[in-house]
């Protein structure tokens, strides 16, 4: 653990857009994965997040945004300056920030949030980052229950891709 650079701060400081309580919570596997997937979807809508994405069990992982996650979940409270906005500003990525935060908060309630983060970010990452590449939906679909098998029913797996399209995260 040591001090926080700017970019840790960064990251921190939009994170705490959409979630201003505990905007780095990484104390159970759910918590983790939730982490990576807000992290990997605000970097898929442009934002100055510089972390590699491959893919893994629960989705896309960056197992260097799982190394600052940590530095800033053990910093100590009093290492995250007050005037953040000053330090790192996020203005001009408000909108995006605002755009996950909202995906988030209309989450379905029959699930919790990291299987949703999870399914979204998923069929996000084989549409985007696949190789070969994935150009339809049906294909997206067909590798996900290759690489997750039985893990998400059907009805699921379109709500995602409704979500995906109704918050243009395509671009």
């Amino acid at each position: 653990m040591g001090v926080l650079g700017n970019r840790e701060l960064y990251l921190y400081n939009c994170l705490k857009k959409i979630n201003e309580e505990k905007p780095v919570d990484l104390s159970t596997l759910d918590k983790r994965v939730e982490f990576q997937k807000k992290v990997y979807l605000l970097k898929s809508l442009g934002l100055s997040l510089n972390y590699k994405y491959g893919s893994y069990i629960k989705g896309p992982y960056s197992s260097s945004l799982a190394e600052v996650g940590f530095n800033i979940y053990e910093s100590p409270k009093d290492s995250i300056p007050e005037n953040l906005d000053e330090i790192v500003p996020i203005e001009d990525e408000i909108e995006k920030i605002n755009l996950v935060k909202r995906l988030i908060d209309n989450l379905p309630k029959q699930e919790n949030e990291s299987y949703w983060l999870e399914l979204i970010s998923s069929l996000h990452f084989l549409r985007i980052n696949a190789y070969p590449p994935v150009r339809t939906w049906e294909n997206a679909k067909s590798r996900l229950e290759r690489w997750k098998p039985n893990k998400f029913s059907e009805k699921n797996v379109k709500k995602a891709i409704e979500l995906i399209e109704e918050y243009k995260l395509l671009g």
